[in-house]
């Protein structure tokens, strides 16, 4: 069903988007959207060329996280049939632009019928490009804040008083800085970055953005055709998991020596 109660003409996108529609979110519902994706003339080209594949466009980077914010509480077939408004509404998503908005064109962004005009969406999304020109200022770029975010420090989960999950290997041989020990950053630890730096973050948002750039795995069924591609493309969730097995072969050879 859409939003207005109005059933969808295509069965096939009525069941893609049942897991936006009941709160479960594409990777919760994936061997499903992996199915009936392709060949759908909406879904099928973000699934196939976009969804899970790595990026370090940072507009790119800023129309996603634009993108999942925007469909909080809506389906994800209505954001994918408004992006083309979404990127002339905000300039092809140019974080400085963005940034400089004011009054008039936050008014401009209210009243435009071709995107989803939430007061409090919108507001987020400028002030999140004003708070991507500081990560941009202190990082180098979002990719890079990015990049460096995916691995904890040991100082930075004990200082955070966090514990490493028995589940994670902790890799003691290079940390983000040097020598020492790291762990991979868990999704959890992931929405507590985002709201600390950003707006309208929740989980749901949060976990689908990051899957969307490959830096969380599950955007696609291993037994999906674009599986093997996104492998292809070392999304960063799949470079961090081959150091991971380097590291433990290096370990498991010096132990048999």
């Amino acid at each position: 069903m859409k939003p207005n109660g109005e059933k969808e003409a295509d069965s096939n996108a009525e069941v893609v988007e049942s897991g936006a529609k009941t709160g479960i979110s594409k990777a919760e519902t994936l061997s499903g959207y992996c199915v009936l994706a392709p060949e759908h003339p909406w879904h099928g080209p973000y699934h196939d060329l976009e969804y899970g594949f790595p990026t370090s466009d940072d507009r790119v980077l800023f129309e996603r996280l634009t993108l999942e914010i925007a469909q909080a509480g809506l389906s994800w077939l209505t954001v994918l049939k408004k992006r083309a408004a979404f990127r002339a509404a905000f300039d092809q998503f140019a974080i400085d632009r963005v940034a400089a908005y004011g009054e008039d064109e936050r008014q401009r962004l209210l009243a435009d019928p071709g995107i989803i005009r939430n007061r409090l969406k919108i507001d987020a999304i400028i002030e999140n490009a004003r708070r991507l020109q500081i990560i941009r200022s202190e990082s180098g770029s979002f990719a890079q804040w990015l990049t460096d975010a995916q691995w904890l420090a040991e100082g930075q989960w004990l200082t955070e008083g966090q514990h490493t999950p028995h589940k994670q290997r902790i890799d003691r041989r290079v940390g983000n800085s040097g020598v020492g020990s790291r762990r991979l950053r868990e999704r959890s630890e992931w929405v507590t970055l985002f709201r600390r730096h950003f707006r309208f973050v929740g989980g749901e948002i949060v976990g689908e953005f990051l899957m969307s750039v490959g830096l969380l795995p599950g955007a696609h069924c291993s037994q999906c055709p674009v599986f093997e591609r996104i492998k292809a493309a070392s999304p960063p969730w799949l470079a961090a998991q081959r150091h991971r097995e380097a590291v433990c072969a290096v370990d498991q050879d010096a132990q048999t020596k």
